[in-house]
């Protein structure tokens, strides 16, 4: 397996021919306001991504999928909506499927339905996916 952090929480998961993209945020350094109640106010993101715009639209050619641990706009920005193509599949919580939906995405899958028995408590932060049971069709073959 690697895992190449991209920025913050922005990374690419690789395992065998597997590429999944983890939160992404493609938006462009400083252009979103501060994140309310954080301690730094500083205008996000706070640093380039590190991929020129041909290197950025080659690395989501080679996805299999999209992992998004909640929809801040620091682990899911616009930009990505924009970006990422609408048949890619992506895995999201149940509370978080009608926007994926809604934002044009055709295969939405809610973690609570790949982890049977997962009882997530209301509050307690993101879950931890399980990437052991969950597979995608190897539909991009590349690497990262």
């Amino acid at each position: 397996m690697r895992f190449r952090l991209l920025r913050h929480a922005t990374a690419v998961i690789a395992m065998n021919r597997l590429n999944l993209l983890l939160d992404p945020m493609f938006s462009q350094k400083e252009s979103m306001g501060p994140i309310a109640n954080a301690a730094s106010q500083n205008r996000i993101p706070m640093v380039d991504l590190p991929l020129t715009e041909t290197e950025l639209r080659g690395l989501i050619e080679g996805l299999n999928g999209v992992l998004v641990t909640h929809v801040h706009r620091d682990h899911w920005d616009s930009r990505a909506a924009e970006l990422l193509p609408k048949k890619l599949p992506v895995i999201c919580q149940a509370e978080d499927e009608a926007s994926m939906r809604q934002a044009g995405f055709l295969q939405v899958h809610p973690a609570d339905n790949l982890m049977p028995g997962y009882n997530r408590q209301p509050g307690r932060g993101c879950p931890a996916f399980d990437l052991i049971d969950f597979s995608v069709a190897d539909t991009a073959g590349g690497d990262f």
